[in-house]
């Protein structure tokens, strides 16, 4: 198979066939509420054991995307964080949080804080690792974009359980679990993948790549609230009240791309994934708990991008022009951080003065200024006739939010 004799650290990739994705409700981020749903998930997949192998350090790994509070939706809530490494520990094993999110470069610490993630490994008496200070090792790669990446050194060494957040995505449709698998790259080395796949559906490619050297062990997603609209930070927080796992990080976001109410083509990771035999086209559900009667969210608010991945490649460079959303810096918000300058990838962001700017001529939407820039500075802008699209777009949600 296309993925043989790759390193990974979690399930046979070779073969999604016989897959199953656990799914249950939650309604709140009261430990209380998420506690006993992580047991029963737990449970549903064979035990804790199956979930964080013993004899190994537990690594609890989320989505802290850049320094935002837990209500704006962006990582995932420290509710997870908390409760499940406490879990882990009252079962015997060293349990340690780390993330490499985007704001890691001018400082984590502010990132644990402003997330919540710091307080939640205070209450649950583990340590917070960065991975940028870890140090590294190399995993292979079979792709057309890399041949090998560096991982943190203790992603190596201990059973990763990533921790992701479901949030609608401009560039990818969605980030889910494959996407979280990102965040054991240190540093900078994330904005590269974006240099070398800068195409929305090169760098899908790429992420499904990397899936066999990047997998955890197994994955929860956070779901109770999540993000709709332009995300990954742009979006609009919404009520999901879902929790979803499994051992197979393309499989699960097979099953959320469905409940979101995207087909696979939608979704490039996905499309990939299924075509690759990483994931079936149709995974096993298995519902804990009380289920849903149907398994699609309606009206989701999708990325305003969405359309633009059925284009042929060749009208993708007009309609760019006309219609997409490029990042645009807030002067009066811009402390000349140099964040964003830092991160991308292209070398399209500068400082003039005291405040960045974006070159649209070398932007290749990549959105990792967005990301990193702690005074949220940088903001999505829709150009030209995308305003009346978007425009309508929102108009139209609202009307069918308050008929539902």
């Amino acid at each position: 198979m296309y993925y043989n004799n790759l390193i990974g650290n979690g399930s046979d990739y070779t073969d999604g066939a016989g897959v199953r994705v656990f799914v249950a409700r939650a309604y709140s981020y009261e430990e209380a509420d998420i506690r006993p749903v992580l047991e029963a998930l737990a449970e549903a997949a064979g035990g804790w054991d199956v979930v964080a192998p013993p004899g190994r350090p537990a690594l609890v790994k989320p989505n802290l995307m850049a320094a935002r509070e837990p209500a704006r939706a962006v990582t995932t809530h420290p509710a997870f964080i908390g409760v499940l490494a406490t879990i882990l520990r009252e079962r015997g094993r060293e349990v340690i949080v780390g993330d490499s999110p985007a704001g890691a470069v001018r400082g984590i610490k502010r990132v644990w804080e402003n997330t919540g993630a710091a307080a939640a490994a205070r209450a649950a008496g583990v340590p917070l690792v960065s991975f940028e200070a870890s140090g590294s090792v190399t995993r292979r790669v079979n792709s057309r974009f890399i041949d090998e990446i560096r991982v943190a050194r203790v992603c190596d060494e201990a059973a990763v359980i990533g921790v992701a957040k479901l949030k609608t995505h401009f560039l990818t449709t969605l980030t889910g679990a494959v996407k979280n698998c990102l965040g054991i790259i240190p540093g900078l080395a994330k904005a590269e993948l974006h240099r070398r796949a800068p195409h929305p559906e090169d760098f899908s490619e790429l992420l499904v790549d990397l899936i066999p050297a990047l997998a955890p062990t197994f994955t929860f997603v956070d779901g109770v609230v999540g993000l709709e609209g332009d995300g990954p930070a742009s979006g609009d927080a919404r009520e999901f009240n879902v929790v979803v796992a499994g051992d197979n990080v393309a499989a699960v976001d097979v099953v959320l791309a469905r409940m979101l109410g995207f087909a696979p083509e939608d979704v490039l990771t996905v499309k990939l994934s299924i075509e690759r035999g990483l994931a079936p086209a149709d995974p096993e559900v298995v519902w804990v708990g009380e289920g849903y009667a149907e398994l699609v969210f309606g009206d989701v608010a999708a990325p305003g991008s969405l359309w633009l991945r059925h284009l042929p490649r060749p009208l993708l460079r007009f309609a760019g022009r006309q219609f997409v959303i490029r990042p645009a810096v807030v002067a009066d918000r811009c402390d000349g951080c140099e964040q964003c300058v830092a991160s991308c990838p292209v070398g399209a962001a500068r400082l003039s003065g005291d405040v960045a700017s974006i070159d649209p001529a070398k932007c290749i939407q990549c959105l990792c200024c967005c990301e990193t820039c702690a005074a949220e500075a940088i903001r999505l802008k829709p150009l030209r006739v995308a305003r009346l699209y978007y425009g309508i777009r929102d108009l139209n949600r609202r009307r069918r939010r308050r008929r539902s």
